[in-house]
């Protein structure tokens, strides 16, 4: 009679195998590390013209109330605007995620917002509201 022999099951991955598959993934990261470093560039850029966006309607909220734009640690202190204050905005120049954002040093009745980027660009806003490219 014949007894069949076990077939040998192999488990694991071989040294070639294991190389090829390491090969493929630094190919793929390669190929998407660019993208996805744009991408991660404009979430930022993004990020902080909402956020300049949100300082001109406080200081337009503001001027309603007092007649002059003001620092953002007196923006924080306004009876009328604090409930909806975002505090990481509290002092007058302030790092809210690796963005700095500096404003009016003092009351005054015009006011500009910059925010600067961790690369050094910069963004601005002022009392008429538009959000562009600050070249100075």
């Amino acid at each position: 009679m014949h007894t069949a022999k076990p077939s040998s099951t192999r488990s694991g991955l071989t040294l070639l195998e294991l190389a090829i598959m390491v090969a493929v993934v630094g190919v793929i990261v390669f190929i998407a590390l660019p993208t996805l470093q744009q991408s991660e560039d404009e979430a930022t850029i993004s990020f902080a013209k909402q956020q300049l966006g949100y300082l001109h309607t406080l200081e337009q909220a503001y001027y309603n109330i007092n007649g002059n734009y003001a620092p953002f640690s007196m923006l924080a202190e306004e009876e009328q605007i604090r409930d909806n204050f975002d505090l990481r905005f509290k002092s007058d120049v302030c790092v809210v995620e690796g963005i700095k954002f500096s404003g009016p040093m003092e009351s005054q009745k015009y006011y500009v917002i910059i925010a600067e980027l961790p690369d050094g660009t910069k963004y601005r806003v002022d009392q008429t509201g538009e959000i562009r490219p600050d070249d100075s």
